[in-house]
């Protein structure tokens, strides 16, 4: 009996050793496993925090860019020729959208568009789409409250134009980006700042404000103020309309500016395209072709010539010069008039027009004195407008002229120029000779109100003497109009000066048509001038002076 109860003894010894070693193991492996908790928090909370918080954040956070307030385009007097307004924009991640059909169907009630058109968006496997871009505020107001799960919202801008000077200011694409014209030119200092909204994102995919995390506001682009008047700008743009549907020309362009300044007040194009609405626009209306093509002058070059004749031969208005009965065979190339003049003062040759005159003084003249001339006069070199595209024309180097150049020349052969280049030509006789540098971008205002950019007047040289300029105007352009071919262009009380010029062009393989360039301006301080590209102008007057409205 003892043995047994020996080896019951015996036996609940070894049972208890069982169980403490069975508990020592399991609190090893507890031991172990809270161990391997602790060191796994540790390393989450302490060693990798940042990336856990930075993946709970794309979970829950959600940052959306804002692009700051375009600058507005301002003409001279403050007015807006484009600025921004405020849109909203929708947009979904389609895994989030729980109900598509309601959804679409609100949409297409909203807009008007087919709620397959809406399905077929919330159907993608992408996490973005776009529903609607640009939407008026106020018709997105019930969209934005009606609590939509999956869909998001953005406010986002659009530009809104006066509708005058398109290929002047250019235009923005979806994104509120320059793309042409000013817009594209003076698109950094434009484009405001980005900054973004922060929200929390629910369980669901709702967002909602998160005012406890720091946010980042976008500032606003700088504004950028025209030396433009709209309302010249309009009348510019009416007056050239109006000579192409009269004339059944293809193009034509006008210019306004203020000679004294080189301030340009108006840069009229056509054909034009509605601004808003991108209705016609191509890029062969998107093109200013008042800076950017170019034509041989004609007659209107015959500035060169008296300019040179004036101050070099020191001709005078009374002058007799030979018109050789209206033909003149230079190199067995006839250069013919329009009449057949004989002995006749050299005024008479200028306002009736002569190109027999004009060809036989340029030989006297002499190729490097012509040139001289035309080059302070502004051509075959940009203006210095600091318009995108601007062309320089061109004016060959004596070197490259041929036999036939410089008679030619004289009458507005083999060199081309664009309008504005004409224009800045005739602007130095009002200006007492002295060439300034056009320009059309008058200063860049911060938000705050400080000026970035101002631009002044600028004096690129003195082209004529002061008296050299005031005799031309007073003897010969303002008998053009009162006595030679540009009578149409006179105005009852006003002193007019001017030169009209027949130029031609190529045309339909090689074929020239004719068409006239007309060029005037009231002195002593000229205003307006105007040009012309394509088609019949004869004699006729593209836009008038200040005044005649």
């Amino acid at each position: 009996m003892n043995e047994e109860h020996g080896i019951q003894q015996n036996g609940e010894a070894s049972g208890s050793r069982d169980f403490g070693l069975r508990l020592g193991v399991v609190g090893v492996f507890m031991l172990v496993f809270f161990t391997a908790i602790v060191l796994q928090l540790l390393r989450i909370q302490v060693l990798d925090v940042g990336k856990y918080r930075e993946k709970a954040s794309r979970q829950y956070v959600r940052n959306i860019n804002e692009a700051g307030r375009r600058g507005r385009i301002l003409d001279r007097h403050g007015r807006p020729l484009a600025e921004s307004v405020e849109t909203i924009s929708f947009s979904a991640d389609p895994t989030h959208v729980k109900d598509r059909w309601r959804v679409a169907t609100l949409f297409s009630k909203h807009f008007g568009k087919s709620r397959r058109h809406y399905l077929r968006k919330l159907k993608s496997r992408r996490r973005f789409v776009w529903l609607e871009r640009n939407v008026p505020v106020r018709r997105a107001a019930g969209l934005m409250s009606a609590g939509l799960k999956g869909v998001d919202f953005r406010r986002e801008q659009q530009r809104h134009y006066l509708n005058v000077a398109a290929q002047l200011i250019g235009l923005t694409d979806r994104d509120n980006l320059g793309v042409s014209g000013l817009e594209k030119s003076f698109e950094r200092q434009l484009r405001g700042g980005k900054g973004s909204r922060i929200f929390y994102r629910s369980a669901v995919g709702e967002l909602y404000p998160a005012p406890d995390l720091d946010q980042a506001p976008p500032s606003a682009g700088d504004d950028v103020e025209l030396t433009i008047d709209a309302d010249v700008q309009a009348i510019a743009e009416d007056e050239i309309m109006r000579a192409v549907n009269d004339q059944n020309a293809s193009a034509a362009m006008g210019i306004v500016m203020d000679v004294k300044s080189g301030e340009i007040l108006a840069m009229a194009n056509y054909p034009t395209f509605d601004m808003n609405t991108r209705q016609g626009v191509s890029f062969a209306k998107m093109r200013n072709r008042a800076i950017t093509d170019m034509f041989e002058p004609g007659s209107t070059f015959k500035i060169v010539m008296a300019s040179g004749a004036t101050e070099v031969l020191h001709w005078n208005a009374s002058h007799l010069v030979n018109g050789h009965g209206g033909t003149l065979m230079i190199h067995g190339k006839p250069v013919r008039d329009h009449e057949a003049f004989g002995i006749i003062p050299f005024q008479k040759a200028i306002t009736e027009s002569s190109n027999v005159v004009a060809a036989s003084t340029a030989m006297k003249l002499g190729a490097a004195n012509f040139y001289h001339y035309a080059r302070a006069l502004g051509f075959g070199q940009k203006t210095g407008v600091g318009l995108i595209g601007e062309s320089g024309g061109l004016l060959k180097p004596v070197s490259d002229w041929g036999k036939l150049t410089l008679p030619w020349m004289g009458y507005g052969y083999q060199v081309m120029a664009t309008p504005l280049q004409v224009l800045q030509a005739y602007a130095t006789l009002a200006n007492g000779g002295e060439r300034v540098r056009p320009y059309v971008v008058r200063r860049v205002i911060a938000p705050d109100g400080e000026i970035v950019m101002d631009n002044e007047p600028k004096k690129v040289v003195q082209a004529l003497k002061p008296e050299t300029a005031r005799y031309m105007i007073r003897q010969y352009f303002r008998k053009v109009v009162e006595e030679g071919t540009g009578k149409s262009a006179a105005i009852e009380g006003i002193a007019v000066a001017g030169k009209t010029g027949t130029a031609q062009k190529f045309y339909n393989g090689g074929r020239r048509a004719r068409g006239q360039h007309h060029r005037r301006f009231p002195p002593p301080l000229p205003r307006l001038d105007a040009g012309k590209q394509g088609g019949r102008l004869r004699g006729r007057a593209l836009l008038p002076p200040p005044g005649r409205h």
